[in-house]
């Protein structure tokens, strides 16, 4: 169980150091229904707020487990159709909306208009585990290869993964990364970023300092 049986540093380190890689699951349909039914019993409405349908089959299993409860509380199934910190964003929204005192309703139609304007964004050295994964074609990655490119994966508006631009060359990725992000953001409307790492604190604080100088209304 992630951050129960094994901690992120642990995979991370099994990811880099052991022949036989771990590999990542969606929870089971019966650890969805016990924690959904310990929290309707002490919540009248709970938002469950979901990795992307088409890229995981845990918002299916999280309705599937949502019908099995028992208890009073009725709990929401959402569809972020985003990944990692994108996901993560409209969480916070939520928490927000909660702590400011609004309805079920009111929060849900929040989270829909939020989910509109959320995207996820992510580059990495190799794309050895994405095509593993099976989250980018083999050809991509070698086209990448040969002509030293730098691919982004981007969430789409239905909620895939694919890669639609590249960055030319290796060296200084993380600035043309960050001139890429500013160019495609309106920079008189204020947003959020949130930057989210694999091992690499040093090339997030990098990031983060070229965000600043590109986005300092961010």
């Amino acid at each position: 169980l992630d951050k129960v049986s094994i901690t992120p540093k642990e995979f991370f380190e099994e990811l880099k150091d052991n022949p036989t890689h771990p590999t990542t699951s969606q929870p089971s349909i019966g650890d969805l229904r016990r924690q959904y039914q310990y929290l309707a019993s002490h919540f009248t409405n709970v938002i469950s707020i979901n990795i992307s349908n088409k890229i995981s089959g845990t918002y299916d299993a999280a309705k599937l487990a949502s019908k099995k409860i028992t208890a009073s509380g009725k709990i929401h199934i959402f569809n972020s159709l985003n990944a990692s910190l994108g996901q993560g964003q409209i969480t916070v929204v939520a928490a927000q909306c909660a702590k400011a005192g609004m309805d079920i309703q009111e929060t849900l139609n929040t989270l829909k208009e939020i989910r509109t304007h959320t995207k996820t964004y992510g580059i990495t050295p190799s794309l050895k585990y994405a095509v593993r994964g099976g989250r980018v074609k083999n050809s991509i990655k070698v086209i990448a290869e040969i002509m030293r490119l730098t691919p982004i994966i981007q969430t789409t508006p239905d909620g895939n993964i694919k890669t639609k631009h590249f960055l030319f060359g290796k060296k200084d990725v993380l600035r043309k990364f960050s001139k890429f992000i500013s160019k495609r953001h309106n920079k008189d409307k204020k947003f959020t970023i949130s930057i989210g790492h694999a091992c690499a604190l040093d090339k997030a604080e990098l990031l983060k300092s070229y965000f600043m100088l590109d986005l300092p209304e961010a």
